[in-house]
């Protein structure tokens, strides 16, 4: 017990000596010292775990999905248009960001993941950044919630960040610089222009700044759909906001005609864009023609099966407090379309019918977004008031053990040799590295040793052919395809489309477009034979891909088969050239 006291009379000399310096931590601090000290409180406790994570993160390789937008924007950038040269399921964003990340330095994996991570970042801490002062009704506002200080709004930012990268360091190599994630690139700020503007317009000033916000947040969202068509479900929930925000008063069809002006305007605008540098019409007929033929029943989910997974839940949870306080008038009513993104997240999952893990993405995103803004509801309409500070005290400690949880849970800390091993462009080149990031037929090593061959045998002028879904290697070895199909084995193998048709009538259409196409690849291959071909073996349907060629390619098969022949193989890789 003595030693306690002593303890005790330790701290208050202590304590007495740091009082001349209050005056001083008071004018830092300002007025407003506990919103931005619930905002650290938020942060802190699991800051180390996410910024770790996100360093690791920045030395992890390509995937397979990753590997395929790098050969998309490799192509572009040296020439081939969009869709007319090279076939794609995707949308173009993926594209457009790797091909402008490869300009940036990208090719490196390092350098890629460090853009695509600093990007995903800037959005996050964007958001926490400029939510605060807007979270309260008009009528509501006092000067100092309305005006928040610099400080307060940068501990906001790295509150937000912080909760945000926690639950996208859920994943991994695989799951992470994926469509989902670069729709939330365009889908956060749009949200979020359009919050502002709303609450510009409401208290009359600086209008005009109000309408641009409007149409830039539909320009936002809009754009968001070149990752995926159901990423325009996102555009709903802003037209709601603004016809049931009761603030706007006269000015609601004049804000909705702005935002759809903005949404007009980004379909004009990236029309014209794919029209520089690919082909609309061919765009069109493979994104609403032939992909809804066989992609939607390759690799079916139930409902039952994206219905159980962990986000879901939590989501409706959270997304049902954020509406009720919005329907009881505790929350701005220009915040509908926050508290309905995870809905539309979930939605846009049930549409794909996949529930991989990253397609979670948007709605995980928002799950801690309105997580977030819910605290930040709680400082700003509770501190004020003494009796009440509690409430936001409970809030902080629930969100911070929370987001301690998903962040010690992290893939990338079974990693944290990485950032000490791979510190080297070098380092980056060896197996060593490569086996880090093998899944199943994905087989990083095999496509890097491949790629090499490739690049010594081959004229920088020759085209190879490539039968998989991997057309990385081609990347790698910076050679373009010699067909239109880059992955060849993902589109003209049928097997998993055909296990998933739900009728026989579904399965006919499914295997008129496989000889369709199969035809085609066949006169592509004989119009212009290529100089070399890869063949992957090992693929989800069958393990050998030269004998899969055959089985579903006939005559492009038979036409390979009489003039090439195999030469080395790298793993699942098999090299063919002339005879």
């Amino acid at each position: 017990m003595r030693f306690l006291v002593r303890i005790a009379d330790g701290a208050r000399r202590y304590l007495a000596k740091l009082r001349p310096l209050a005056p001083v931590v008071r004018r830092f601090a300002g007025s407003d010292a506990a919103r931005w000290a619930v905002a650290l409180a938020i942060a802190l406790p699991a800051l180390y775990w996410v910024f770790l994570s996100t360093w690791v993160a920045s030395y992890n390789g390509m995937g397979r999905d990753q590997g395929t937008f790098h050969y998309s924007g490799w192509a572009l950038r040296h020439g081939d248009r969009l869709y007319r040269d090279a076939r794609d399921a995707n949308g173009p964003m993926g594209a457009y960001v790797h091909c402008l990340f490869i300009m940036l330095g990208g090719a490196d994996d390092h350098v890629f993941r460090l853009l695509e991570l600093g990007t995903t970042s800037l959005v996050f801490a964007l958001v926490g950044f400029f939510l605060p002062g807007f979270v309260l009704r008009s009528d509501t506002r006092t000067e100092q919630s309305e005006k928040p200080s610099w400080l307060v709004r940068s501990c906001w930012a790295l509150a937000f960040w912080t909760l945000l990268s926690a639950q996208y360091e859920l994943h991994n190599f695989w799951t992470q610089a994926q469509r989902d994630g670069y729709a939330l690139w365009f889908i956060l700020p749009g949200y979020l222009a359009q919050v502002v503007g709303h609450v510009l317009t409401a208290e009359r000033r600086r209008e005009r700044l109000a309408q641009w916000l409007l149409l830039l947040s539909g320009f936002l969202v809009a754009t968001s759909c070149l990752a995926k068509p159901t990423m325009l479900l996102f555009a709903f929930p802003q037209m709601l906001a603004v016809l049931v925000d009761t603030e706007l008063a006269g000015r609601r069809k004049q804000l909705l005609g702005r935002l759809c002006l903005g949404m007009l305007g980004a379909a004009v605008f990236h029309f014209l864009l794919l029209a520089l540098v690919g082909s609309p019409i061919e765009f069109l007929r493979m994104s609403f023609v032939d992909v809804p033929r066989f992609y939607p029943y390759i690799w079916a989910k139930g409902r039952n099966v994206i219905m159980n997974a962990y986000p879901v839940s939590w989501s409706l949870v959270i997304s049902a407090a954020i509406l009720g306080m919005i329907a009881m008038g505790q929350l701005p009513r220009r915040f509908v379309a926050i508290g309905l993104g995870g809905l539309v997240g979930l939605a846009s999952l049930l549409i794909q019918n996949k529930g991989f893990e990253y397609h979670y993405q948007p709605l995980s995103a928002f799950m801690w977004l309105q997580g977030g803004l819910l605290a930040l509801w709680l400082s700003e309409t509770c501190l004020p008031e003494k009796h009440l500070r509690a409430i936001p005290l409970a809030g902080v400690l629930v969100l911070a053990f929370l987001s301690v949880d998903v962040a010690t849970k992290s893939p990338q800390l079974a990693h944290l040799d990485f950032p000490d091993r791979f510190a080297t462009p070098q380092s980056r080149k060896t197996d060593q590295f490569y086996n880090n990031f093998n899944n199943g037929s994905y087989q990083s090593g095999d496509l890097h040793h491949a790629a090499e061959y490739l690049k010594a045998h081959t004229k920088p002028t020759d085209r190879v052919f490539h039968w998989g879904i991997d057309p990385y290697v081609l990347f790698l070895a910076e050679r373009k395809a010699a067909t239109r199909y880059v992955a060849a084995g993902w589109e003209l193998n049928m097997t998993a489309a055909l296990a998933g048709a739900p009728t026989p009538a579904r399965a006919k259409i499914i295997t008129d477009h496989q000889l369709q196409q199969a035809k085609e690849l066949a006169r592509e291959l004989a119009a212009q034979p290529p100089a070399a071909l890869v063949i992957m073996d090992g693929l989800y349907w069958g393990p050998d891909g030269w004998a899969d060629l055959q089985k579903w390619c006939p005559e492009a098969g038979k036409f390979l088969k009489e003039r090439y022949i195999e030469t080395i193989r790298f793993g699942k890789a098999r090299l063919f050239f002339p005879k």
